[in-house]
């Protein structure tokens, strides 16, 4: 069966927080843009409400900043579209050690950050006062304190941005996904859908923990491996902080988000839990009995919470916890934005913007150089790119020819129309 073709300037592969926001700012460029994706555009499971803070890794705390900075531009602009809201957040140390990691993580801060707004309370007294709790467990040390973290819902976030692709020509496909790609020399000629051959002039993936599937397909060797976050739904009989409240544990991070229509969330992201290194997305009901009693250790009142529901999402995870993001060498017309460790929704503008200026002005920001997404393939590493071609199948090849052959004919009856 003859495939359709589609000639676009940017294919973006995922249509989730990433995607979309990439798309945007390519189709606000005057671009043609398309969204493709297995499942509905802009749909996840579940509605979550967010919290899109600086708790993150040391080595990443410069891009963390200035992705915090970047939504806070947004929220100046887009407030009520996207109902976003201001929430105080308090990050627990439960031990010495977590203490020590505490003070370190604030120091970094002030190093790399102008006015943060961040400071931490070490007497437990003050913590109780802050949170207007009655009881704070034993355990805990200290509470790093950050005044204003963006707050927002993660299907308010995906709509928002569906309605302004549509205002901006973007097109999107739900329901169909990449199964094949013509290649030549360097470069990505066409995506192969199950209907349609995409001739795209660059191609973005942005497609998330199955990322790599896709990269094995072209030759690319990028490790990257799934971690399970569970997101658990519960009603309390007591009235819970107004703050977001958080943990980092040995093998993930713990926050705890209290909701104004009762319906709490919990969100376990085990990034280095390897039972969390899954691909299942059931949820694993001991995992969601011991992240409640990690919450009770800060917060007693946790004890009577009631669960509601409980379901899971995929997060993609790299080996040195850093994304994949940028141009890889290895093709003249890829780019990807991946592997974003958890933090898909406070990266996704900013990387967004940067991943602009690399498609469109073919401008690099040095200070993002170390995500490089060849660094962990050898220097030699070369891709047999004669050898993917021809192990593709000959559909691809013969509908573009046969395509590139109705074109030229149409081309002729038009020039000789004319004369």
């Amino acid at each position: 069966m003859e495939k359709d073709i589609l000639k676009i300037d940017s294919c973006i592969i995922g249509g989730s927080i990433a995607g979309l926001w990439t798309a945007l700012e390519l189709a606000k460029k005057g671009q043609k843009v398309l969204v493709i994706d297995k499942t509905y555009i802009g749909q996840e499971k579940g509605s979550i409400d967010l919290c899109v803070n600086n708790i993150a890794t040391t080595n990443m705390l410069d891009t963390v900043l200035k992705a915090q900075k970047r939504w806070f531009e947004i929220k100046d602009q887009f407030e009520k579209d996207l109902n976003i809201e201001l929430r105080g957040c308090l990050s627990f140390a439960l031990n010495n050690q977590e203490d020590a990691i505490l003070e370190n993580f604030l120091n970094i801060q002030k190093k790399v950050g102008d006015d943060i707004g961040s400071f931490i309370i070490k007497d437990k007294q003050a913590i109780k006062t802050l949170i207007k709790a009655r009881e704070i467990g034993e355990l805990v040390k200290s509470a790093l304190v950050s005044v204003e973290d963006i707050s927002l819902n993660n299907q308010t976030c995906l709509d928002f941005l569906r309605q302004q692709l549509i205002k901006n020509g973007a097109q999107f496909w739900g329901s169909d996904e990449v199964i094949d790609f013509d290649i030549k020399d360097k470069k990505i000629k066409a995506l192969v859908t199950k209907e349609t051959i995409i001739e795209s002039k660059n191609i973005i993936l942005a497609s998330g923990a199955r990322s790599n599937m896709l990269l094995e397909k072209i030759g690319l060797n990028m490790p990257l491996r799934p971690a399970r976050t569970h997101i658990i739904e519960f009603t309390s009989k007591v009235k819970l902080p107004a703050q977001i409240l958080h943990h980092r544990g040995k093998y993930g991070d713990y926050i705890c988000k209290p909701m104004l229509n009762g319906r709490n969330h919990l969100i376990y992201t085990g990034i280095e839990d390897q039972m969390q290194a899954t691909w299942s997305r059931e949820p694993n009901m001991q995992v969601v009995k011991s992240s409640m009693l990690e919450m009770i250790n800060i917060l007693p009142v946790l004890e009577f919470a009631d669960i509601q529901d409980t379901h899971t999402a995929q997060l993609a995870v790299t080996p040195d916890r850093m994304p994949y993001f940028g141009k890889t060498k290895h093709y003249d017309n890829l780019f990807l934005n991946i592997g974003l460790n958890g933090l898909n929704y406070l990266l996704a503008p900013y990387f967004a913007e940067k991943i602009v200026d690399l498609v469109v002005s073919n401008k690099k920001d040095p200070h993002l150089s170390e995500y490089n997404p060849d660094r962990f393939m050898e220097d030699d590493y070369k891709i047999d790119y004669e050898a993917l071609k021809e192990n593709k199948e000959d559909e691809v090849s013969s509908t573009i020819e046969h395509h590139d052959h109705d074109d030229e004919e149409t081309e002729q009856a038009e020039t000789n129309e004319e004369k």
